[in-house]
């Protein structure tokens, strides 16, 4: 991790990513369950982490819970499977990665105006690769 950058550390979740230092943190969101950070150049430019419980199924037929189900395509530098999704739309643009473990579906998301996307993708990616679940 470059040294002019933190650590946002979820309490609730155990899940941590790194972010520059100069980037602005939102309010938190949803009762502690995660975080958003925004670029000070481009306020446009954002990245959220956050987790949730997974949610059963309504049915009750004892399929697997909502969200687990993932089809990995990914595997953070920790070794956890998660998938990746990158979605290039006209006026904004989206990473997303989603992991799960034990109950908990974890999220992480970067977005950029679409015109701005190729400058941000390897910036992203890092963050993204670097997610890590501490429990």
């Amino acid at each position: 991790m470059p040294a002019d950058w933190e650590q946002y550390e979820n309490p609730r979740y155990d899940f941590v990513f790194p972010y520059p230092d100069t980037w602005v943190a939102s309010p938190v969101i949803d009762d502690r369950d995660g975080q958003a950070f925004s670029d000070p150049n481009f306020e446009a430019v954002k990245m959220t982490g956050w987790a949730s419980q997974a949610s059963l199924p309504m049915n009750g037929d004892g399929a697997t819970p909502e969200g687990l189900s993932l089809s990995p395509n990914f595997v953070t530098a920790q070794g956890i499977p998660g998938q990746l999704e990158v979605e290039i739309g006209t006026d904004m643009s989206v990473m997303t990665l989603r992991l799960s473990q034990d109950g908990v579906l974890y999220s992480w998301e970067g977005r950029s105006p679409s015109g701005l996307f190729d400058d941000y993708y390897q910036f992203f990616y890092y963050v993204a690769k670097n997610y890590r679940i501490e429990s």
